[in-house]
């Protein structure tokens, strides 16, 4: 039962990723599906080029807006001392997009000038020992030369359920200046390009006017791929669908490290530990059953019907499951920090007041105790 619990927190933590946007419903995230034809190879990307995000927003009425994420590494200059950290380069609406808090900053003007910066509260804290350093300066060495960027916000720690995770932002249109000569181009895959859809959008509808899109403005590059054998077609994947999808490929900017078959795996696991703990219980049941035949046997003597000696029986084997689950409860407790090292999470035991999970807990309770009480109470009446 224990092993159940932990094993429900683990798929309640897979399931939840990306939830906590406010519009997760409408964001998707731009695919591309490759075919090369010489090499025999069909397969699908999250990454797209830089055109496709503003090519398909001017051009498509159903979409409302759009956001780049590049990530890359870079040097970081701070006072006498040098760090590699991770930058996510971001479009301006970053923050109106997506559900990230800010502690410090507006929103809606952090990025408007292309030499700002926004730092996670942890980083604030790693550089300057306190998570308002607002108005500072940073240096990044960006393509070889140290460029001087400014503090303009600091954001919360990105949720361990989030698929984009980031400790410094830095705007998009900075880099686009770095990079004009990738920004026509359709089929270089750098870039992971979000679409916000309008309202009651019919994501379908905005894949097929993607694709005429791409064959009307594509050109001569559409022209290029087809005598290379290659053939790019663009999708749309909602952004709920990201971290358990296995049939995209996620080594870009935005990178799963899960898969769907470890949830149906470990879910396959539970149901056998239950079942095997189950049938043990029976056995039990039935081999200390032995020893209550004269009760039983007395009982009916002195008036005691059928449907007395079930309720009896299950009313036992249900408050025997019942303190089960409460001791796996605590043996979960005590065991949730080394389960949480050997699976790279960081589950939390106030997950299973979810009103869901406790509804699946209750029945599995009841499921237990019903299989665990009802098969002695039929060999034994």
């Amino acid at each position: 039962m224990t092993s159940c619990l932990l094993i429900l927190l683990y798929i309640k933590d897979e399931l939840s990723f990306d939830r906590f946007h406010d519009k997760n419903e409408r964001l998707f995230r731009v695919t591309c599906e490759v075919i090369d034809r010489k090499a025999g190879r069909d397969q699908i990307y999250g990454e797209s080029a830089a055109v496709q995000g503003p090519a398909f927003k001017n051009a498509i009425p159903e979409i409302e807006d759009f956001v780049r994420v590049y990530e890359r590494k870079y040097l970081v200059i701070s006072g006498n001392e040098s760090y590699e950290e991770n930058a996510l380069w971001v479009d301006k609406n970053f923050f109106s997009v997506f559900s990230f808090p800010l502690i410090y900053g507006d929103p809606g003007s952090i990025f408007n000038d292309p030499h700002s910066i926004v730092l996670s509260e942890d980083l604030a804290k790693k550089y300057y020992g306190r998570i308002n350093p607002l108005g500072e300066s940073l240096q990044l060495e960006v393509d070889k030369k140290l460029v001087l960027f400014k503090i303009m916000g600091i954001a919360k720690r990105s949720p361990e359920n989030s698929s984009i995770r980031f400790d410094m932002l830095i705007p998009f249109n900075y880099y686009a200046q770095l990079s004009q000569n990738d920004h026509g181009y359709w089929h270089l895959l750098n870039y992971s390009t979000f679409l916000l859809l309008r309202p009651h959008t019919d994501p379908k509808i905005v894949m097929a006017k993607m694709k005429s899109v791409y064959e009307h403005e594509a050109g001569e590059q559409l022209q290029e791929v087809k005598d290379l054998g290659m053939k790019f077609s663009w999708g749309l994947e909602p952004i709920l669908n990201m971290h358990l999808d296995a049939h995209v490929d996620n080594e870009g900017s935005i990178k799963n490290e899960s898969k769907p078959i470890y949830s149906y795996m470990l879910s396959g696991i539970a149901i056998l530990l239950l079942l095997i703990a189950c049938i043990n219980f029976i056995n039990i049941s039935l081999a200390q059953s032995l020893k209550r035949s004269k009760e039983i046997g007395l009982r009916k003597t002195i008036g005691g019907n059928r449907a007395q000696l079930i309720q009896q029986f299950l009313g036992e084997s249900f408050t025997l499951c019942l303190i089960a689950y409460i001791a796996a409860g605590l043996l979960t407790y005590a065991l949730l920090p080394i389960f949480n090292v050997l699976a790279n999470k960081n589950l939390k035991m106030e997950w299973l007041l979810d009103f869901r999970l406790i509804g699946i807990i209750t029945a599995l309770v009841m499921l237990t105790g019903f299989l665990s009480g009802f098969y002695p109470v039929l060999v034994l009446l």
